[in-house]
């Protein structure tokens, strides 16, 4: 667990640095640097992300949450370039798999060494949907943004600090598992269509 400790903290800042240069305007930036302070200890953060998503989770109708209703409206509206990676999923049905992830996301918090091997798995298919690094972005603030819109007053600076850092692990293990797995797909095709064995030289 050490290791995974270790590992938190590091990706949390990272994109922490990231999450605020997307930001569009200097008292956004100046309100997520302050939140963003670096001196949350993990215990902390997996208290505070279990206390506020139970507040959100028993929210919904029938199998459906009314997320998503938040979640992918703004997601389009940041980056109109990832509409097109739903368009063969009805928005019910991703609704329910966003809620999985953030469900699956929220347990994992409790052993992160696990956590980190289900996102690396997650972000090697997203390499198969057509993802890209920058989509990421979006991502983090349609969920801070609906997260915001769920829990209202109880959004707190302290609360948000606690979902970026967890948003951080999550964009710090999908994103390099999603670019070893589009090196491995281009390998893959230059391979495919090459007369001559990849990793033998010619004479």
């Amino acid at each position: 667990m050490a290791t995974a400790t270790r590992i938190d903290h590091g990706l949390w800042r990272r994109f922490s640095r990231n999450f605020r240069h997307t930001l569009r305007n200097e008292e956004e930036a100046e309100e997520a640097k302050a939140t963003c302070s670096g001196k949350m200890e993990v215990p902390e953060m997996q208290r505070i992300i279990q206390d506020s998503w139970a507040k959100i989770r028993p929210i919904e109708e029938g199998d459906f949450t009314y997320l998503p209703l938040f979640f992918y409206p703004k997601l389009f509206e940041l980056d109109p370039t990832t509409k097109p990676l739903f368009e063969d999923i009805t928005m019910e049905n991703q609704g329910k798999k966003l809620m999985l992830m953030l469900n699956v996301a929220v347990d994992g918090v409790e052993d992160l060494d696990s956590l980190v091997k289900l996102l690396t798995s997650l972000g090697r298919r997203h390499a198969m949907y057509g993802c890209t690094e920058e989509q990421y972005d979006a991502v983090g603030q349609a969920l801070i943004f609906t997260l915001a819109s769920g829990l209202g007053k109880e959004f707190t600076p302290r609360v948000k600090e606690a979902w970026l850092m967890v948003y951080g692990i999550i964009v710090g293990v999908m994103i390099p598992a999603m670019a070893a797995e589009y090196e491995e797909m281009s390998f893959r095709s230059i391979k495919k269509g090459s007369s001559t064995p990849v990793l033998e030289g010619s004479t």
